[in-house]
């Protein structure tokens, strides 16, 4: 079916956007290694770089039956029995309980903490332009059967409680499954037509499809998008005919429908195609990926409409590229959209229908994926299926074609601009009536000529005119603390559409307050082309705006703005004495309204005098005489010098913060006893006479006290050569 040379109005309707240059910045999340109960995180962003934990609140064993009803609420919290759609999986739950935000919160906050949360506040708010945004690249290391095993869990539904943001939900935090594979990529430079091949398969013996309603609807929506070509490989679809039909064209995407499976015993994700008499034929990712797929050169991007086909093993000793979906990435397909739960006809059809013109205007792969994204959730706010389809890519930047434009034609037509079709159509008649070109030979009338250059001249004004008429002037709107609501009500009145998704920027407004339109107001614009709101997103930049000033300046500062201060300590330091030093958190960037800070200012401090060998009490006369205060703590030291202090925090000639204690730590009474046995509790109680505690643990070891009887001390080593070192009681 060959589509691009279609005129139907839908077309044009789906057709509203240019080639759309979206500019992204990586924030990186690389999950490497475990811990015990923790998760190692080293993370890169525009922010810099850091490293933090993740202790998820749950066992990932138990896993399994959460995301099973989670699944089910997938489908449609309103649904009944009686109106459910078909899914493709083999057997499906019936769901247990509405949507909820839980889990996607419970994500958000044992993901992002720490560095983590810090980093992304901050490279948030370095983000400028509407046209630019910050992609999370979530690496899970799939050879660590520790770490790859959190791939399991749906992160496509991150959720931000304090901003009410599914971060999925908006192409200006698009999150993708990224996976680092050692095979070269390029984007494929191609003139349109955008051909996409569908494959129809439906065995027998299996849950029926209704894929001839779904190839309706595609042929009804995205197909007959502009300079689209979609073929489809009908029943049987068998492996020999996907090959020979692969082999007829160049095509760009391959789309399958059907049903999906995920062996959780043995890792392998299977497809079902069909053999010569209809019957299942479950074909593996890697066949798939590595012998049909292996050598089409122009094939950028898979869509998987099937279930489970996002899932990778996460038991050691299987192959962790098992999954459809990895398996095609290992074959060396730059992109690839499947399915980590059940979907509906209704959900996949409306993902499909904005994800693919997307492509075709030229976004990056996950912008597509997050406007496909919005486009289930606005077909059917009840359901959480928006977080369905994964997103695994090996492309850096998203962009998997650069569509050349087509040859221009050289016969010059008036744009069809909204206007009245009778006019401009009898002027373009007039015009192409007239002889071409116009010429002054001789001979021609000069009624003729003018003629001619009148209808020339109301076919421009005409022109000009509706040009004019299909724009109107962006209203101010601009620091008025407009809601968006406000905002857009006020623009619409203008007759100008406002883009549904805004974009949001640090500022002192509060969350939500439109601060400008883009383009910016007063600008002649378009009525047919939406106008991008700038709003506050709840964060605050300070920049440096700290430095130098004293607590009073500071206070003084951000009087008037949504930060206040919860502590101010002293720290040493190289500022003046007095300024500002550092915070918690780090001001030098974006923090998010409400946030209370810890204020270092920096001081020289007071050096440490020599205090050795000098008794607890001696030692704190000696620092109150200089203006310093001490705290006290013991540890073995085995000098004999029992109750002397034998270090400082800090060290002895460095410089303190009087605020500040300095930490005594004295020679504790103690030493190696031989017992004869091996003690296993923590305590031990000398139940016999008298016994010499050494400084080795040996009889050859000088002997520094004695452990008393009755006496019951700490244990802090045991041997099996009957040798325990003991610690007093303090």
């Amino acid at each position: 079916m060959n589509n691009s040379e279609s005129n139907s109005s839908s077309m044009n309707q789906q057709n509203l956007e240019s080639k759309k240059n979206i500019l992204y910045k990586d924030f990186i999340i690389e999950i490497e290694s475990k811990q015990g109960d923790d998760y190692i995180i080293n993370i890169r962003s525009p922010a810099g770089e850091g490293s933090s934990k993740l202790r998820l609140p749950f066992e990932l064993d138990d896993a399994a039956d959460m995301l099973q009803n989670l699944a089910g609420t997938f489908r449609s919290a309103s649904s009944t029995k009686a109106d459910e759609e078909t899914t493709r999986e083999m057997e499906m739950e019936s769901p247990t309980s509405a949507p909820s935000i839980e889990l996607p919160k419970t994500l958000f906050e044992n993901l992002f903490v720490g560095a983590t949360r810090t980093l992304f506040d901050q490279s948030i708010g370095m983000i400028r332009g509407v046209d630019s945004g910050l992609r999370i690249k979530l690496q899970i290391d799939p050879t660590d059967s520790d770490v790859a095993a959190l791939a399991s869990l749906p992160w496509e539904l991150l959720y931000r409680e304090e901003t009410r943001d599914y971060l999925n939900l908006s192409r200006s935090t698009p999150l993708v499954r990224y996976l680092n594979v050692q095979r070269p990529f390029a984007p494929l430079s191609f003139e349109l037509p955008f051909r996409i091949l569908v494959v129809m398969s439906s065995p027998e013996g299996v849950a029926p499809l209704n894929l001839e309603q779904e190839r309706q609807l595609i042929e009804q929506s995205w197909a007959r998008n502009n300079g689209v070509e979609v073929d489809f490989l009908e029943s049987p679809a068998t492996t020999k005919r996907l090959s020979d039909k692969l082999s007829e064209k160049e095509y760009h995407v391959l789309h399958y429908m059907g049903h999906g499976d995920f062996d959780r015993s043995t890792g392998q994700g299977v497809l079902l195609l069909e053999d010569e008499n209809n019957q299942p034929l479950a074909l593996d990712g890697q066949t798939l990926g590595g012998v049909i797929l292996q050598d089409v050169k122009s094939l950028r991007m898979v869509f998987l409409n099937a279930c489970d086909t996002g899932k990778a093993t996460k038991q050691a000793g299987q192959d962790p590229f098992a999954g459809v979906a990895t398996a095609m990435v290992m074959a060396g397909i730059p992109a690839v959209v499947a399915m980590q739960f059940p979907i509906t006809d209704k959900a996949a059809v409306s993902f499909a229908g904005t994800f693919y013109p997307r492509i075709v205007a030229g976004y990056p792969v996950d912008a597509a994926v997050a406007e496909g994204r919005k486009a289930i959730k606005l077909a059917d706010s009840s359901t959480m299926e928006w977080a369905t389809p994964v997103l695994f890519m090996r492309s850096p930047n998203g962009v998997l074609f650069n569509i050349e434009e087509p040859t221009p034609s050289e016969t010059p037509t008036i744009p069809n601009i909204n206007r009245p079709s009778n006019i401009i159509d009898d002027a373009e008649a007039i015009i192409k009536e007239s002889p071409q070109p116009i010429s002054t030979k001789a001979g021609v009338s000069s009624a003729v000529k003018g003629l001619v250059a009148t209808v020339a001249a109301v076919a421009l004004a005409v022109f000009v005119y509706i040009s004019m008429m299909s724009e109107a002037v962006i209203p101010a709107i601009a620091d008025k603390g407009y809601n968006i609501k406000q905002a857009s009500d006020i623009i619409e009145a203008e007759g100008l559409m406002v883009a549904p998704d805004t974009f949001g920027i640090a500022s002192a407004e509060i969350k939500g307050t439109v601060l400008r339109t883009d383009p910016p107001e007063g600008t002649s614009y378009d009525t047919d082309k939406p106008i991008k709101l700038v709003v506050s997103n709840g964060t605050i930049e300070l920049d440096n705006l700290l430095e130098g000033k004293n607590e009073q300046e500071i206070r003084a500062l951000l009087e008037d703005m949504p930060v206040s201060i919860a502590t101010v300590k002293s720290e040493i330091g190289d500022k003046d004495e007095g300024t500002f030093l550092r915070s918690e958190p780090n001001v030098n960037g974006i923090i998010p309204h409400d946030t209370e800070l810890t204020l270092y200012m920096s001081t020289s401090g007071i050096p440490v005098p020599e205090l050795i060998s000098l008794s607890l009490e001696d030692a704190k006369v000696k620092l109150t005489a200089v203006g310093l205060t001490a705290t006290s703590q013991y540890q073995l030291n085995l000098d004999g010098n029992e109750n002397k202090v034998f270090k400082t925090v800090p060290n002895v000639g460095s410089p303190a913060v009087a605020s500040e204690p300095v930490t005594l730590i004295l020679s504790a009474r103690g030493g190696w006893v031989y017992l004869d046995t091996v003690v296993n509790g923590e305590t031990y109680q000398n139940n016999s006479q008298g016994k010499n505690m050494r400084d080795a643990d040996a009889n050859s070891g000088t002997k520094i006290g004695v452990l008393r009887a009755n006496e019951s001390v700490k244990v802090i080593e045991s041997k099996r050569n009957g040798w325990t070192l003991v610690q007093e009681i303090n």
